[in-house]
């Protein structure tokens, strides 16, 4: 199974001399964080008690080699990768650069991590970057909730091979926890994902007033997508535990769960008023 961790990629130098902090006892070993943020990069970097470097989450936003492959005629993006000593790394792509939703994935070593609160706010509070889930230790279990996705919650010009849609719920430990729709785009090769707005369409992201590209949720009711690179025997899986539900990307030859769809949601809108830029950030 492809590990969920997020680190993004340092292409310049931070400004050094943060304070650490201290957060609690880890499967991976870390002891301390601390933060740097420099010309459109932030870093979270944490360290065990021999000050080795045991995980990372970087955001860039800039421009950057293979930004085309995943955004054409793109001239600004941003890349987040999470990365943590003997796990996979994951890396997600998006046209977003104010502010940044992710999951926690499904590792349960970079999941528990990532939702320590020290590190959960730090990355919130300085970093711009939402996580969503819910730690493994959460003892509430959830009854595993996916669905197909609606023709309507895509637009109609590409192809979501094995949609999953995963509506919103609640956690007592965590809260509120955003719906979503995930799915490989045959177009490009890209996992996809996208969350929906509780607010309706051309929405900032916490609901309030926006023109144009300045919004987060675009016409369709969803956040700008985040990509990430497909792999061979790529699938869509629904993934239950560690007090989490949602889909997931993982490596098999079983059959799809998921059905493909063409979407139904005319493609080319953008919000009214503002700055536009074509195509629209939110199509895919």
């Amino acid at each position: 199974m492809k590990a969920t961790a997020v680190s993004l990629l340092l292409v310049a130098a931070c400004t050094a001399g943060s304070d650490r902090t201290s957060v609690p006892s880890n499967d991976l070993g870390a002891s301390t964080i601390e933060t740097e943020r420099g010309d459109g990069i932030f870093e979270l970097r944490a360290f065990d008690r021999d000050e080795n470097v045991v995980a990372n989450v970087r955001v860039h936003t800039g421009q950057f080699a293979d930004l085309t492959d995943y955004i054409p005629n793109a001239t600004i993006g941003s890349e987040i990768e999470v990365t943590a000593t003997g796990h996979d790394p994951r890396r997600l792509v998006t046209s977003e650069t104010q502010l940044f939703m992710i999951d926690a994935g499904d590792d349960p070593a970079i999941r528990q991590f990532l939702l320590l609160d020290a590190v959960r706010s730090a990355l919130r509070d300085e970093g711009n970057l939402q996580v969503m889930g819910t730690p493994p230790t959460e003892a509430y279990e959830y009854p595993p909730t996916t669905y197909n996705c609606p023709a309507g919650y895509l637009v109609n010009n590409r192809w979501a091979d094995q949609c999953c849609y995963t509506p919103a719920y609640w956690s007592p430990y965590y809260g509120y926890q955003r719906s979503n729709t995930y799915f490989v785009n045959v177009a490009t090769n890209q996992i996809t994902l996208r969350w929906q707005s509780d607010y309706g369409a051309c929405k900032g992201a916490d609901g309030s007033y926006c023109t144009g590209d300045a919004c987060f949720y675009g016409p369709n009711g969803f956040s700008r997508p985040y990509f990430s690179a497909s792999y061979a025997n790529v699938k869509i899986r629904t993934y239950f535990g560690y007090g989490a539900q949602g889909c997931i990307s993982q490596a098999d030859y079983g059959a799809y769960e998921f059905p493909g769809l063409w979407g139904s949601f005319p493609a080319g809108q953008s919000c009214p008023g503002g700055l536009k830029s074509y195509p629209p950030p939110w199509d895919y």
